[in-house]
């Protein structure tokens, strides 16, 4: 069996004092800082699911600046079932 899993993040950036300053979060998922991502719903396109997980992840809102995806595709087969997982990274 096979599980397909479609997922956005947002590169949420901000000018800083000196340079620019990325949006890192903590989740119980992982033991690392990582970007706020999560699974784009039926009823929406990958950009409006990665702003609404920052959103949900972050309280933040934001726009996105350039409406061309960076896209990561992996196959995850650590434990059954496989998952083919693609991620649409949004700044």
């Amino acid at each position: 069996m096979r599980q397909i899993i479609i997922a956005a993040g947002c590169v949420a950036l901000r000018m800083g004092e000196a340079e620019p300053e990325v949006l890192l979060i903590w989740t119980k998922q992982y033991p690392d800082p990582t970007l706020p991502k999560g699974h784009v719903e039926a009823n929406e396109s990958a950009s409006e699911g990665a702003l609404r997980e920052l959103q949900e992840e972050t309280g933040y809102t934001a726009e996105v600046l350039i409406d061309i995806p960076v896209t990561l595709t992996a196959i995850l087969d650590k434990h059954p079932p496989i998952v083919h997982k693609t991620i649409h990274w949004f700044w």
